[in-house]
C-alpha cells in the first residue's frame, strides 16, 4: 500500500515539475517576443525555487550568483532569467553613475549607490563561511567609504574627459585630420595608455598625420592618468565596472 502511494506521488510530483517547466517556457517566449500581459515587475519578483538563494526574489540575488547561473544553469528559463536581470542592474548602475557624473549630490544615486555597495559587503560576509574575521565590518560603514571612492573616481574620469574634449578641438583646426571619439574611444578601449607602453595597431589610423596625432594623445593622455598616481588605479580596480557598463 505504502509502495503504492509513494508511486503516485512521485507521478504528481513530475507531472507538477512538468507544467511548472512548460510554464517556465511559456514565460520566456511571451517576454522574447513583447508580450505585453507578462510585467517587467513579475520577472523581478520572481522567486528562485533551487539554490544557495533559494527562497529569494530575483532581484535580490547576489551579483556574482547572476553571473555565474547565466553561464552554468542547466534551465535555459533561468540562464535567460539570470542574464535579464543582469542586464536590468547594468543598465540602472550606468543611469545612477551617470547622474553621479552631471551632480555629485544627487540624493537618488547617492541613496543607491549606498545600497548596492551595502548589499555586496553583506553578501561577501555572508558567503565568507568565516563571519568572525569581519567582526569590524560594519557595512553601512564601508558603504560610505566606498561612495567616498566612487565620487573620487568620478572626479578622474571627468578630467579626463575634459582633456579629451580639449584635445578634439585642438586637432579640429587641422582639416582632415581630425581624431574624433569614436577614434579616440579605440584607443582607450585597447587600453595602450594605461596597462602598457606599446604602441596602438596601425590599422586604427588612415594616414601617417593621424597616426601622429593618435600618438600624441596616448602621451599626453598618459601622463594626465600618471599623475594621479596609484590612486587611480586602486579606485579603476574597485569601481572601474561602472564605467565600462
Amino acid at each position: 500500500m505504502k509502495e503504492a502511494i509513494a508511486k503516485i506521488l512521485k507521478i504528481c510530483v513530475s507531472r507538477i515539475k512538468k507544467v511548472e517547466e512548460w510554464a517556465n517556457v511559456f514565460f520566456v517566449v511571451a517576454s522574447g517576443i513583447g508580450g505585453r500581459f507578462v510585467s517587467k515587475r513579475t520577472m523581478e519578483e520572481k522567486v528562485l525555487n533551487f539554490g544557495k538563494h533559494r527562497g529569494l526574489a530575483i532581484k535580490n540575488v547576489p551579483y556574482d550568483y547572476l553571473e555565474w547561473g547565466k553561464e552554468k544553469l542547466n534551465s535555459d528559463y533561468w540562464r535567460n532569467a539570470f542574464a535579464n536581470e543582469i542586464s536590468r542592474r547594468d543598465a540602472i548602475d550606468k543611469e545612477m553613475f551617470e547622474r553621479l557624473k552631471k551632480d555629485s549630490t544627487d540624493e537618488k544615486a547617492n541613496s543607491y549607490f549606498l545600497s548596492k555597495f551595502e548589499a555586496e559587503v553583506s553578501s561577501e560576509i555572508s558567503n565568507s563561511g568565516c563571519e568572525w574575521e569581519y567582526d569590524n565590518v560594519i557595512p553601512e560603514e564601508e558603504a560610505h567609504e566606498s561612495l567616498k571612492r566612487l565620487h573620487q573616481l568620478i572626479e578622474f574620469e571627468l578630467m579626463l574627459e575634459k582633456f579629451d574634449s580639449e584635445f578634439i578641438t585642438e586637432t579640429e583646426k587641422e582639416d582632415n585630420i581630425l581624431l574624433n571619439r569614436e577614434i579616440l574611444q579605440k584607443l582607450i578601449d585597447a587600453e595602450f595608455w594605461i596597462f602598457s607602453d606599446n604602441d596602438p595597431p596601425e590599422e586604427l589610423f588612415s594616414t601617417r598625420r593621424r597616426r601622429e596625432i593618435g600618438m600624441d594623445y596616448l602621451s599626453r593622455r598618459r601622463k594626465l592618468v600618471d599623475s594621479f598616481g596609484n590612486k587611480y588605479q586602486r579606485l579603476l580596480h574597485e569601481h572601474g565596472d561602472l564605467i565600462c557598463k
